[in-house]
């Protein structure tokens, strides 16, 4: 969408470009041939930035197609077993996207939760009430198993990879060990002592991915040795973090950038001004892109092979957590929102 100033912009645009053409080709006629050569593909690099920034989208919140409400509200949500789960006062309801309606109820105690993640079998979900890591069987909707573990807060996340749970907790070493539960046994079978303060786990080629907010670093952990292979320097006040095809993303609280990470090597691929500095928000890859959101802006769509920004829905509403999945965006608040994708 284009407005009538950015068409003013754009126009003037055109016209300073045409000025700058003229010039350029007046001083061409004296520079040696490879100065040509190297001042024509420094114009058309800077040419295509102008480009990007034009692509990027603003919309209303309203302009959104609700598809359709669940009347369950809450945080963290996750998808998988043809359902939407979300975990809130004591209960996880199972919400049916066939239906677009809760099929089961699960009480799994009391709440705030550090996020929820799906695994092959089961459904995980740490309940920062009674610091507890519930295990939940899809086939029969009830909890089967459950570990009490020492963690705190909920603005972070729990990761399943490698036949495991891992998670960040206060154990061994303090706020900077990473647990690993094994799926089957529901026993801590590795505490691997982190470098920083952790918040935020993912899984990706093999590793584990962990954010850390308050020293602005990502940590990676080996998955077959149990230990710390290296932290990388991120952007201000990492948190929430999410990964799939050897890349991880990760969003910075305070700057409002998204970056992305080469999960195989490690290098830093790109940084994404992205404008969702804030105090909350959440981030996800799925139906081909990367979703995030923050307070004032529920839904944000990032090319996640250009790395750039391609639409911003802004306003109030909605917005807690964002999924994306089963063909729709799903986002949470005072109800669940299936949105069609935009």
């Amino acid at each position: 969408m284009q407005t009538s100033d950015e068409n003013c912009l754009h126009n003037h645009n055109g016209v300073e470009s045409e000025f700058n053409a003229i010039r350029a080709v007046a001083y061409l006629q004296w520079v040696p041939f490879n100065m040509k050569n190297i001042l024509f593909s420094v114009s058309v690099l800077l040419s295509g930035f102008v480009f990007a920034e034009q692509a990027i989208e603003t919309h209303n919140v309203s302009e959104l197609k609700i598809l359709a409400q669940i009347p369950v509200g809450g945080d963290w949500m996750g998808l998988g077993f043809d359902s939407v789960w979300l975990a809130t006062g004591g209960t996880l309801y199972r919400s049916s996207v066939k239906t677009n309606s809760v099929a089961a109820t699960i009480p799994v105690g009391g709440g705030p939760y550090r996020g929820i993640v799906v695994g092959d079998h089961e459904i995980w979900v740490p309940s920062c009430g009674n610091q507890t890591l519930y295990k939940i069987s899809p086939e029969t909707n009830t909890v089967v198993a459950s570990i009490q573990l020492p963690f705190q807060g909920s603005e972070a996340s729990v990761a399943y990879g490698a036949d495991s749970v891992w998670i960040v907790t206060n154990g061994k070493f303090q706020d900077q060990t990473l647990s690993r539960i094994d799926a089957k046994s529901m026993k801590v079978v590795a505490e691997i002592a982190l470098p920083y303060p952790g918040n935020g786990v993912t899984f990706q080629a093999g590793k584990v991915w962990i954010t850390s907010s308050t020293t602005n670093h990502l940590m990676v952990v080996d998955a077959k040795s149990n230990t710390n292979l290296k932290s990388l320097t991120t952007g201000s006040a990492p948190r929430f973090v999410t990964s799939g095809e050897d890349f991880v993303w990760l969003l910075n609280q305070r700057d409002g950038t998204v970056q992305k990470f080469n999960a195989n090597t490690g290098q830093l691929v790109a940084t994404i001004d992205a404008g969702l500095s804030g105090g909350g928000g959440d981030i996800f890859f799925g139906e081909g892109a990367i979703w995030a959101t923050m307070p004032g802006k529920p839904v944000v769509k990032i090319d996640k092979d250009k790395n750039k920004v391609l639409k911003i829905y802004q306003g109030s509403g909605l917005g807690d957590a964002i999924r994306a999945g089963y063909g729709s965006v799903w986002v949470s608040g005072g109800a669940i929102h299936r949105i069609e994708k935009p």
